[in-house]
């Protein structure tokens, strides 16, 4: 008796047994300070988002008639100047949507002294003994640029793993049995690789695909690029940088990625009808190649993603990975680890 399909090749027994987590959102409150450490240059467009208007977004998705069943998702911080504060926060901010919340990524710079790396460790350990261990690792953005425009904030450091501080201070994730998120720009994945392979025992995960852009005025991330390069080949260098980086990285058991922030890449990278979706296709496709379904995660990445004039509907971004799961990927099985699996697993979510 043939079952009725609700999308190519999946029944409805298959669509009934999907799951979604969210491994990588952000919730914040620019306007309190004071509670929550968040600076007001995070979103000139949303200086407030909380749990409730992001379970909005989330329901974008849930209003599809193919919606998988939302799991819940993991909090990753929000540059706030308190982090823990900020963690105790957005505990409390999902106090009413407590099932929504799987995982806190919090903050620490570990080129502080290791007196207070260890001070505020103890602290999140605090916090995890009275919230089931909500707080799952530490994210430390690393994107420096020798354009000081395309350094993050808070980056103070153009290459910490040489920090021998720093690589101290690393080391005591696995004492707290913590994760770290990884976020750098393409041309420091090498040196990630490097350092990483010394910790089998931490595991890391690289957000946002490695942060590679594809953007029109993408010559500029190249810093040997000479006045005037053509973008066509600044493009096929940044991206054979990004590649060679990325395959470093793959090389490593311990080390997962994070499939998200596409608008940073192109504004038009969902767009069938532009020329960069083809590239952005291919850097989809090469990643899963790379770091195979078990290691590959969907993220939102909101409401960051959702930030005007770039930003791209939460349903859109889902609908979009939904194919390219279909197309790129064989069993529904593998389709289930970019969803559910994999972030559950690294972010030890039961």
């Amino acid at each position: 008796q043939l079952q009725h399909k609700s999308r190519v090749g999946e029944s409805m027994a298959e669509r009934a047994s999907r799951k979604f987590v969210d491994s990588h959102f952000h919730v914040w409150d620019t306007q309190n300070h004071g509670l929550t450490g968040h600076p007001p240059y995070l979103s000139k467009t949303f200086p407030v988002y909380l749990a409730q208007d992001y379970l909005n977004d989330v329901n974008t998705i849930q209003f599809a008639s193919d919606a998988p069943e939302f799991v819940g998702g993991v909090f990753v911080e929000a540059l706030s100047d308190s982090p823990a504060l900020e963690a105790k926060w957005v505990v409390n901010n999902f106090s009413e949507h407590r099932n929504a919340l799987k995982g806190i990524v919090a903050y620490a710079d570990f080129s502080e002294s290791t007196e207070s790396i260890e001070k505020l460790l103890a602290e999140y350990a605090q916090i995890n003994s009275t919230n089931n261990g909500i707080i799952k690792g530490i994210r430390q953005i690393l994107n420096h640029h020798s354009n000081k425009s395309l350094t993050w904030p808070k980056v103070r450091e153009a290459n910490y793993f040489e920090n021998p501080t720093w690589k101290k201070n690393f080391a005591l994730l696995e004492k707290y049995s913590m994760s770290f998120d990884l976020q750098c720009n393409p041309e420091q994945l090498q040196d990630a690789a490097q350092f990483f392979k010394q910790f089998p025992n931490i595991p890391v995960v690289i957000n946002h695909m490695g942060c590679i852009t594809l953007s029109d005025d993408v010559n500029k991330y190249l810093s040997d690029a000479e006045e005037g390069e053509k973008r066509d080949v600044a493009k096929a260098q940044y991206i054979k940088i990004w590649e060679d980086g990325m395959a470093k990285m793959a090389e490593l058991s311990h080390v997962y990625v994070k499939m998200s922030m596409y608008p940073f890449i192109h504004p038009q990278w969902h767009d069938k009808s532009h020329s960069v979706y083809g590239d952005v296709e291919r850097l989809v496709k090469k990643t899963f190649e790379l770091f195979g379904s078990k290691r590959c995660m969907f993220a939102s990445n909101y409401p960051t993603d959702k930030e005007p004039p770039k930003g791209t509907p939460l349903c859109v971004i889902y609908q979009q990975f939904d194919r390219w799961s279909l197309e790129f990927l064989k069993t529904q099985e593998e389709r289930e680890d970019l969803f559910y699996r994999s972030a559950s697993k690294f972010y030890r979510i039961q």
